[in-house]
């Protein structure tokens, strides 16, 4: 009791303005008394405070330093129960450190050793931190390899605990992976969104902290997700400018570093892009301007359904180049095609090249400006 008392008390103190060496000291004392005590479940949790102390502290190396010993020192008693137990608490100190191959090498080292021990429970919880590190590492396929070997682990065990931070691991490696549709917690993510946008609209400070600190738990949602949800919200100046300050005070950063993470489009670099209809008048008629053109494409070679374009092409000379992104669909493809999984029609193909007349001003005009002239012509 005392042990845990006395980590609890080092993580408060960590945050204390210069509550580093206090909460070092205090980190260590919970170590020896569960050294004493003989728990390295424990001793791994109370060394991870000592070490993000040290770091606070700017002593890195010497955190780097306190976690190899120990795990030399316990390969050399070749003590395999304490490696197993003490193991997932090193990598994560590893982690902090910067150091992603030793973490790497530690995690693998110890899940051989879960599996040797035959422990079922231990080997899950080492799969999920192994998962971490490879999806902090940008190996997503082994991170949801080993995720998805945990959640079936857990589930054999009926761990419900442990399936469940499973369920949290595959989000976020889905998430990082730039598939968040796949996440399991999509529709809590996508709910806790709509949260996150209403509080935004209504200036809402306690709304918009919980809604976010639930999103960045859950993951599950991305960029587009986000630039969809806030929409126009953005476009107002004193909203936009609240939620710049509002995420500088939660994420305790100033307001220019804040604006640089969020942006005028929240990670979303189409959010103030211009759209234009490529079937109706209103916008462009994009296949309309390549008939006028002289370049008459037939209906399987039409495939773009709508057009954006975020700037102008004299940006481009001052470092700013325009883009542009449509959206299309093979209207072509029978449904037995569909369920055969074939390619797609060429069409598409050129449609992705057809996406390129979209910088061009002509294509993007009012179709007003063009059809006198094209009568005259026709006269």
């Amino acid at each position: 009791y005392e042990a845990t008392v006395l980590y609890n008390l080092s993580e408060r103190q960590r945050f204390q303005p210069h509550g580093g060496a206090v909460a070092q000291r205090t980190a260590e004392e919970a170590v020896s008394i569960w050294k004493e005590i003989g728990n390295y479940k424990g001793e791994a949790t109370a060394m991870t405070a000592v070490a993000k102390a040290m770091i606070v502290r700017g002593l890195v190396s010497d955190a780097l330093q306190l976690v190899q010993n120990r795990m030399q020192e316990l390969r050399s008693e070749d003590n395999k129960q304490a490696l197993s137990q003490l193991g997932p608490g090193c990598v994560s100190v590893l982690q902090e450190c910067g150091a992603k191959d030793e973490a790497l090498a530690t995690a693998e080292e110890v899940l051989g050793i879960t599996q040797q021990l035959g422990n079922r429970h231990e080997e899950a919880w080492i799969l999920l931190k192994l998962a971490e590190v490879r999806n902090e590492m940008q190996l997503y396929q082994e991170a949801l390899s080993c995720a998805q070997e945990a959640q079936t682990i857990f589930q054999e065990l009926g761990d419900l605990s442990g399936e469940a931070d499973a369920m949290k691991s595959l989000s976020y490696i889905y998430t990082a992976k730039r598939e968040a549709h796949k996440s399991p917690h999509r529709q809590k993510a996508l709910d806790l969104l709509s949260q996150f946008a209403t509080s935004v609209s209504k200036k809402d400070v306690e709304g918009f902290q919980k809604a976010l600190t639930q999103m960045r738990l859950y993951q599950g949602v991305d960029g587009q997700d986000v630039a969809a949800s806030l929409g126009s919200l953005m476009e107002d100046p004193e909203t936009y400018k609240w939620y710049v300050e509002a995420s500088a005070d939660y994420f305790q950063v100033s307001f220019e570093e804040a604006e640089s993470m969020v942006g005028r489009a929240p990670l979303n670099p189409m959010q103030r892009a211009t759209a234009f209809d490529s079937r109706g008048f209103a916008g462009g008629g994009v296949y309309l301007m390549f008939r006028f053109g002289a370049m008459g494409y037939g209906p399987s070679f039409r495939p773009i359904q709508q057009g954006y374009r975020q700037g102008h092409k004299s940006e481009a000379e001052q470092g700013d180049p325009p883009t542009a992104l449509a959206v299309l669909r093979d209207e072509t493809v029978e449904e037995w095609e569909r369920v055969a999984l074939l390619q797609a029609h060429a069409g598409v193909l050129d449609g992705a090249l057809q996406t390129t007349a979209l910088y061009h001003e002509s294509f993007t005009g009012p179709i007003s400006s063009r059809l006198p002239q094209q009568e005259i012509q026709a006269s």
